[in-house]
């Protein structure tokens, strides 16, 4: 079974959004990590759940915006149909540390078939979109924490496989992910030229 590897599978913490081609920033901070434990609390959700917890620092005046979990399809044969059937997304997905603080930002999940115009990408997105109409939204600085559920087992995944990109304002701040993902079967090998200059390359230096 092939995970998703090399290329696969990157995030992108999207701040204040403009549409623009974002440069990077050196005085911010994105860690992450996907864990993975038997599915004992949603039933009929998949065998597995996965949580994602990551942690922003923009160090800017610019707070988070939305987060795009990106599953690129120029090196997957993992289609939008695909991904439904083969990942579950509960409602809500999670929570992170909000604004103002002390407050709790509630987030849900939405398979992006067509990528997330708001900062150019065209590429299959699990966004984790925070919910409008409360009094509690991400900040510049935060920690959050969500799952989703798949029938398929974890996969260890690299850190030189899987990358964070904070977007807020007009910057980007690059991170690692580690952990694991379910190992879809419409996934192929690892794609060697997939390196951290190339996704770096996409978003600008």
């Amino acid at each position: 079974m092939a995970a998703l590897r090399a290329g696969m599978l990157a995030i992108v913490l999207a701040g204040i959004g403009l549409a623009v081609t974002p440069a990077a920033d050196a005085g911010c901070l994105i860690t992450g990590v996907c864990s993975s434990a038997p599915n004992t609390t949603h039933p009929g959700m998949g065998a597995w759940q996965y949580t994602l917890t990551v942690t922003w620092d923009t160090g800017t005046k610019y707070a988070l915006s939305h987060i795009d979990l990106i599953l690129t399809p120029q090196n997957s044969a993992c289609g939008c149909q695909e991904l439904s059937e083969q990942l579950q997304f509960p409602t809500p997905a999670g929570t992170s540390t909000g604004i103002p603080s002390p407050c709790t930002s509630t987030f849900d999940w939405i398979l992006g078939c067509n990528g997330d115009p708001s900062i150019h990408l065209t590429d299959l997105v699990m966004k984790l979109e925070p919910r409008t109409g409360t009094n509690c939204s991400p900040g510049t600085a935060g920690l959050g924490t969500f799952t989703f559920f798949s029938d398929y087992v974890p996969v260890a995944v690299g850190e030189h496989n899987l990358f964070l990109v904070d977007k807020f304002g007009q910057l980007v701040c690059y991170g690692t992910l580690d952990g694991v993902f379910p190992g879809l079967p419409c996934d192929p090998t690892a794609n060697e030229q997939s390196t951290w200059g190339s996704i770096k390359s996409i978003y600008g230096n």
